[in-house]
């Protein structure tokens, strides 16, 4: 299975007067995920052996909205918690972030970008060992 997500904005948006997208698009979404989160997790019908998710990252819009490492945190979750929470026991789990950074290079940038770009993975690999493991094995 290959499921593919971008990453721009976290929960915060869905508070905000200005906010573009409407709540019953973003939250249809999420119930969408979970209701596939819990389709792919089912042990008993389930034939799921590998699992490939593709994470597209706008780098300069994460960094202009003065993304924190916390508030990346909080987008991960809000976007991929559902699956880490319904799926394991996935003999092969596969992550392929995908930046788009324009060609900025500045050291600043590299500098901001860095420290989110190590949250981002070390997010994603703890939620891949955590897939790959049976549930009998999780603390």
């Amino acid at each position: 299975m290959h499921l593919c997500i971008a990453l721009q904005r976290t929960p915060l948006h869905l508070l905000r007067p200005e906010a573009t997208a409407p709540l019953e698009h973003l939250l249809g979404f999420q119930d969408r995920l979970v209701t596939l989160a819990k389709g792919i997790g089912d042990p008993v019908g389930r034939r799921l052996r590998t699992l490939s998710v593709e994470i597209e990252v706008d780098v300069p819009l994460l960094l202009s909205l003065s993304k924190t490492p916390a508030e990346l945190l909080e987008l991960l979750r809000w976007n991929l918690d559902p699956v880490r929470q319904n799926v394991r026991g996935v003999e092969v789990v596969k992550w392929e972030v995908k930046e788009q950074s324009y060609g900025i290079q500045s050291r600043e940038f590299l500098a901001a970008y860095g420290e989110l770009r190590t949250v981002m993975h070390r997010f994603l690999e703890n939620m891949r060992k955590e897939m790959v493991s049976d549930e009998d094995e999780l603390v």
